[in-house]
């Protein structure tokens, strides 16, 4: 069976993606004529050998955001593939990947099976499904067949990591700048209320760092780079830094909670090459907590001051404007941290819209509307330098195809027939208003525990916990404005 693994993006950036080239390694282990593909021309051509889409018996698309869906689209159309699975002979269309296990609905006419669960989980019963052929796949646990009908699925996930083969691997330095990433956790302990990589990944898992420090001096890499929601939070991460700094190795960091920093961590980091610390607080303080982080701007400042006298030379704040029960006040409180940070140093702050997401106890809230949006990152960053934001247009594009139902293909095909290899800000403008009945449904209405969801039957978490925490968010916002005096 000729199989093509495809990332819906350009080369380079499916290079970056480990799954992609992970998926295509197994499947070539198990026997299987694999070949890469992505947006390289029109139409697409795999990597090794040249060969358009149509060539192959099955697809395996690896989706890590909203937009590559209509990416997926077009790569399909481009190389005269039927996009819609009803009108399909050839190839079988698999996809995996957080936002269509999260939520496929939006993708189902294109699809014949999405994948639900870690790709240790889903893999070996993928591998035996191509093998004794692919409509078999939809009775297997993990994995959902569209065409037949909104059944009840559940994810599927591998409870220890420790093992994984997936922890250390090995990467190019030229896309990545390190040699080598190493899962330090899956999942995280915090819960915070709007994120959807903590509530898919339940429960949190951390990886073996004792074995990952052997792997990583045995490869001779020099650089490495840490994968994780929280990997402050790990119990060996002191011990992996210090050994791999004796090696001579330095080791890179994503975003860190302010909880987990200490002065001491913050100086090991330092010494260990990182020059840059990136927190995120996310928003005021009071919303900070009602979220699920529960530092205070006291201690985020003395984070601050410890990181610049330790050597590093910027501080990156990541903050969400729009947030349920979100007022100016909160907007101005978080500018004033800003300032009172970048008093210390220099400071680069970044702040996105907050888009909600399935399977986290904000889901039932509305989205707020570009321009109130636009109005709200105005008031963040207004007269400060060093600072960026995410488009307001683009982020209601991702929302709608985060939390729509199977009638939101219109708008994907609609996308997809642009006519551009990456649509503008005006595109999507106008794509938008001419489907402004889906979004209305969809991303700007606010919806109940109790309501049907377009992804209620996709089974991931304890759905009373979700509602309950909803709840305490509720209460706890109200309560905050009344104290205030902010109603």
């Amino acid at each position: 069976m000729k199989v093509a693994v495809a990332y819906p993006s350009s080369p380079s950036i499916a290079n970056l993606s480990l799954s992609f080239k992970l998926i295509q390694s197994r499947l070539e282990e198990a026997g299987f004529d694999v070949d890469g593909i992505s947006m390289n021309g029109v139409p697409p051509k795999s990597h090794k050998r040249g060969a358009p889409l149509s060539a192959f018996d099955a697809v395996i698309f690896t989706l890590h955001y909203e937009l590559d869906y209509i990416n997926m689209v077009k790569m399909l159309a481009y190389s005269k593939v039927p996009a819609k699975s009803s009108r399909r002979s050839s190839p079988f269309v698999v996809v995996g990947g957080p936002p269509v296990m999260a939520n496929p609905e939006p993708i189902a006419d294109f699809v014949d099976v999405v994948t639900l669960g870690d790709l240790e989980a889903v893999l070996p019963s993928l591998i035996d499904g191509l093998t004794e052929g692919p409509e078999s796949l939809s009775e297997v646990d993990g994995f959902y067949a569209p065409s037949l009908g909104k059944r009840e699925v559940r994810r599927v996930y591998v409870r220890d990591i420790r093992d994984s083969p997936f922890v250390v691997s090995r990467v190019d330095a030229s896309l990545f700048g390190s040699d080598v990433m190493v899962e330090a956790m899956r999942g995280c302990p915090h819960g915070c209320l709007f994120c959807l990589e903590s509530y898919m990944n339940k429960p949190p898992r951390f990886g073996d760092l004792s074995n990952a420090a052997a792997l990583v001096k045995a490869s001779g890499a020099r650089r490495v780079a840490l994968i994780g929601l929280s990997v402050g939070d790990h119990p060996l991460l002191r011990g992996f830094v210090k050994e791999l700094m004796d090696a001579g190795i330095s080791v890179s960091y994503p975003s860190l909670r302010v909880d987990t920093l200490d002065c001491g961590l913050i100086e090991m980091i330092a010494k260990s090459g990182q020059r840059t610390l990136t927190v995120a607080p996310e928003s005021s303080e009071r919303l900070r907590r009602a979220l699920g982080k529960g530092f205070s701007d006291s201690d985020l400042l003395e984070v601050a001051k410890c990181s610049f006298e330790s050597g590093m030379r910027r501080i990156k704040l990541y903050f969400m404007v729009g947030l349920p029960g979100e007022l100016d006040h909160d907007l101005k409180q978080v500018r004033e941290l800003s300032l009172s940070v970048s008093s210390l140093g220099p400071v680069y702050i970044s702040v996105n819209p907050w888009i909600p997401k399935p399977h986290t106890p904000l889901q039932w809230f509305p989205m707020q509307r570009p321009d109130e949006l636009r109005r709200r990152i105005g008031v963040v960053v207004k007269g400060f330098g060093d600072s960026s934001y995410y488009d307001p247009i683009h982020a209601s594009v991702q929302a709608l195809l985060s939390l729509g139902d199977r009638d939101v293909s219109s708008f994907i095909v609609d996308a997809a027939r642009v006519g551009k290899d990456r649509l503008d800000k005006g595109d999507y403008r106008r794509l938008i208003n001419s489907h402004s009945d889906l979004l209305e449904k969809y991303v700007y209405a606010a919806r109940r525990p109790g309501d049907p969801l377009p992804w209620s039957h996709i089974k991931v978490n304890d759905e009373e916990l979700l509602r309950r925490l909803y709840e305490q968010y509720v209460e706890d916002i109200q309560s905050q404005q009344v104290q205030l005096g902010l109603e």
